[in-house]
């Protein structure tokens, strides 16, 4: 098998020559995983969190007796979403701590940070504030803003 030990010196050549390399001290696993700005966000905080990746898809669309609403929220338990509709405005927050990691262990990859997402929406009038329907299923919130009760017009009679 002549073949299988040049496969073997080959691959030993290639860990003496690699082992030298600077890139090799890094975890292989980092070049792949790490969130490319993460220095960013080490360095300028919040204000670079709250620009870089922080939306979620939504869909709002409308029917005869509602306004309906579909927010993505993966990894988001219904604790942690907070939904108000005050004065037309319809907010939708959601905040996520990050997991604490039992003592002794070590790091290999901390993506999972303390994570919040807040986006607002002007809403017709004709809603009706006070019925409103909310459900969380599979990492999709879905609301349903119900229209108020038209007023029929009232025939007044001239005398």
């Amino acid at each position: 098998m002549p073949t299988a030990h040049v496969a073997e010196a080959k691959q030993n050549r290639y860990e003496r020559s690699s082992a030298m390399l600077p890139t090799r001290l890094i975890n292989d696993a980092r070049l792949f995983n790490d969130d490319p700005f993460s220095f960013i966000r080490q360095q300028f905080g919040r204000a670079v969190n709250d620009t870089i990746g922080t939306d979620y898809p939504v869909d709002v669309y409308e029917d005869d007796t509602a306004v309906h609403v579909e927010a993505e929220l993966p990894g988001f338990t219904n604790e942690q979403v907070d939904v108000t509709l005050e004065q037309g405005v319809l907010t939708i927050h959601a905040k996520r701590e990050a997991t604490q990691k039992p003592q002794g262990t070590t790091n290999h990859v901390a993506q999972r940070r303390n994570f919040e997402v807040t986006r607002r929406f002007t809403m017709p009038s004709t809603l009706d504030e006070n019925n409103v329907d909310a459900t969380m299923e599979h990492g999709v919130l879905h609301l349903t803003l119900h229209k108020k009760e038209e007023v029929k017009p009232r025939k007044i009679q001239v005398k």
